[in-house]
Parts: structure tokens; C-alpha cells; sequence
């Protein structure tokens, strides 16, 4: 069988966070993509989210873009 190319990100992504989201007692994540000119809806993604859920979110980013922490 010939393994996708999003099976493949998320086999990395589990493995460079299985251990943060284990610490966490969590067994699943949200993951987003992000750029600049995208902040204000990542903004009220992670906002959003967070009222309704306690599940982590990874954003990955492009470019030098740098999310604001406390969205």
C-alpha cells in the first residue's frame, strides 16, 4: 500500500509531539496552518476553540510568521 503524504505528516507530527501531548494526558491535537496574513481568523480559531474544548492546538507556520501567544 502507498502511504499518503498526509499519513506521512501525521506520523511526523505524532512523532515530534507524542510526548508533549502525553504529559498532557491528551491523545489528540488540533493542527492548523498559519501565516501572516491569516492571524486574525487564527485569532478567533484558537479562541473559538477554546471555549468549547481543552484539546491542545498546534499551529504550524509559514514563512517568519510568529502567532501571537495569547490568541
Amino acid at each position: 500500500m502507498i502511504e499518503s503524504a498526509c499519513e506521512r505528516i501525521g506520523r511526523a507530527i505524532d512523532m515530534a509531539v507524542g510526548g508533549w501531548l502525553a504529559g498532557l494526558n491528551h491523545n489528540r491535537l488540533v493542527v492548523t496552518l498559519a501565516t501572516e496574513d491569516f492571524a486574525p481568523g487564527l485569532t478567533v480559531l484558537v479562541r473559538s476553540l477554546r471555549e468549547v474544548s481543552d484539546v491542545p492546538i498546534l499551529v504550524l507556520t509559514a514563512d517568519d510568521f510568529t502567532p501571537a501567544p495569547n490568541a
